[in-house]
């Protein structure tokens, strides 16, 4: 979900007991009216919702999740295997899968960098 904010948000913010906001892909916008000149600065950001104790395994299984459908997963690992196998021909099977993988790989770095957690669960 895209989230706009007048400040700059935290990375991770709690919403009750059970429930947190990470933002990420903040980024600062500057906006001039047009008929006044005035410049309004405002962050765009990237932003999901988990629940339960922030870890950075759970932030980054949501994450893929939201780009990622499970049924999306799954028709990326077969259509590798069936590639592998001789099953299919087209090498752009391969291709998507490891597409998949290195945005895998982004996203666990970029929480990494983001999200000062101890606990890895």
């Amino acid at each position: 979900m895209k989230a706009r904010y007048d400040s700059r948000p935290l990375v991770i913010q709690r919403l009750n007991a059970n429930a947190w906001l990470y933002n990420y892909n903040i980024v600062q916008v500057s906006e001039t009216d047009q008929q006044t000149g005035k410049v309004t600065i405002s962050f765009k950001c990237d932003q999901i919702t988990f629940y339960g104790e922030p870890t950075r395994k759970k932030i980054t299984a949501v994450i893929i999740a939201e780009e990622y459908s499970n049924d999306k997963e799954k028709e990326l690992i077969n259509d590798y295997l069936a590639y592998k196998a001789g099953i299919l021909t087209q090498a752009a099977n391969e291709t998507r899968y490891i597409d998949f993988l290195n945005r895998r790989k982004e996203i666990k770095l970029m929480v990494k960098n983001d999200v000062n957690i101890k606990s890895e669960e």
